[in-house]
């Protein structure tokens, strides 16, 4: 498949993104033909090292059973950014690096969305991921860049995330596929524009079933309790409670991956080491070293906000949420929770942004969401490090090629 993009891109116009990007509906044909689950997944992010890796796990993420066969694969169909971790501008040039260094730049779309919150000033997170969103501890960047030129050709012109999701769940329904799941592991502004504007129009669609055959919303964000930029309000609901706000009480099936989950995702020293052996596939790969200088500066930056020994890696964890919410073997243990009734507090200066479950069931509002409350981080880590190894060895022959390139030869 790389090898047709390489050779279509000699050929191409000005722009050598053009025409080049999978067809959605011959991505769908294709997965009819494989006999392993495929996870269609539209990935909202705002990269921030823990999206970096989120990323890595849509585009390369899989589970096998203890035979080695494939089980499931995530099928990354569209990136759509939102200001957050850092301004917009600089989380839709991270996930353009991002996209390149996982050899996906010519495959998968990708979009730019929200720059501000709805009705909110914009805030970002420079403290924890630095001035450009993916700083490293020695100011060197990680990631290869992307010219201006590329940049600009990579992200899909005139296109509007709402209208894309939504473009993308109709082939995929039309075609009575897998439906597609809508992982956002930023600030919610993009995802409750679509639910204002296509709930009505999906649920007609669908004969009044967007809950089970609309899109589904998988989302890292909120907290049972205590909150990591708030007494009890989480960054990414905080940032545009409003948006959540929109999106928990909208008609579509909803699951949130919260705090007390994530911070269970901790990359030890061992982790660490596991993630570097699983890129270590081939003489000539440097993807181990690029991914300790991000973790590294991750750690650092947790360290000093937070006094974490390990930080945890959030946003992936909602990408294998999505994955195993398709498998029934992995459904039973890879996650626990329950649907609750959880509200989202906008008025209240001190706590704006929190998300209130009703923990003893006295609301006499429906329950909206299912909140996960325990993950098998083991079986996390086994994923995390299956997609790294999947992008290694399929991309190992494209490494070499570029250093045979750099040596003249």
């Amino acid at each position: 498949a790389r090898g047709a993009v390489e050779s279509m891109r000699a050929h191409a116009s000005e722009n050598p993104y053009d025409g080049l990007r999978v067809s959605r509906v011959e991505m769908a044909r294709y997965w009819k033909n494989v006999n392993y689950a495929h996870v269609p997944c539209w990935l909202d992010c705002d990269p921030g090292h823990d999206d970096a890796f989120a990323m890595y796990a849509a585009g390369w993420g899989g589970w096998r059973d203890d035979d080695g066969r494939i089980v499931a694969m995530s099928a990354l169909v569209g990136v759509s950014t939102v200001a957050g971790n850092q301004t917009i501008e600089k989380t839709t040039y991270n996930a353009a690096r991002v996209l390149k260094w996982l050899n996906l730049d010519a495959i998968v779309p990708l979009i730019e969305g929200a720059s501000k919150p709805l009705l909110r000033e914009a805030k970002v997170c420079e403290e924890i991921h630095g001035e450009s969103g993916l700083d490293t501890r020695d100011a060197i960047d990680a990631l290869p860049g992307v010219s201006d030129r590329d940049f600009q050709n990579m992200k899909q012109k005139h296109a509007v995330v709402a209208v894309e999701i939504f473009e993308t769940w109709k082939r995929l329904y039309d075609m009575d596929e897998q439906r597609l799941v809508i992982v956002a592991t930023g600030p919610l502004t993009n995802i409750a524009t679509f639910c204002l504007t296509y709930g009505q129009v999906i649920s007609q669609i669908t004969h009044g079933q967007s809950h089970t055959k609309g899109p589904k919303i998988v989302f890292m964000g909120g907290a049972m309790e205590r909150g990591n930029t708030g007494s009890r309000a989480e960054f990414n609901i905080q940032c545009d409670p409003e948006a959540a706000k929109i999106v928990l009480e909208s008609s579509f099936e909803v699951i949130m991956v919260p705090l007390e989950v994530t911070h269970t995702a901790l990359v030890t020293e061992d982790v660490l080491r596991r993630l570097q052996n699983a890129a270590a596939v081939g003489a000539y790969n440097k993807r181990g070293g690029q991914i300790t200088e991000l973790l590294d500066f991750f750690k650092m930056t947790y360290q000093r906000v937070f006094g974490f020994k390990h930080p945890p890696l959030h946003d992936p964890c909602a990408v294998w949420c999505a994955l195993t919410e398709h498998v029934e073997t992995l459904q039973r243990d890879a996650f626990t929770g329950d649907v609750e009734r959880v509200d989202v507090e906008c008025q209240s200066q001190l706590t704006y942004g929190q998300t209130v479950l009703d923990c003893w069931g006295t609301s006499t509002k429906p329950k909206n969401v299912k909140v996960m409350k325990r993950m098998n981080v083991e079986w996390f880590w086994k994923f995390m490090c299956g997609a790294i190894r999947n992008h290694s060895e399929q991309c190992e022959p494209y490494d070499n090629c570029e250093k045979l390139v750099k040596m003249g030869l």
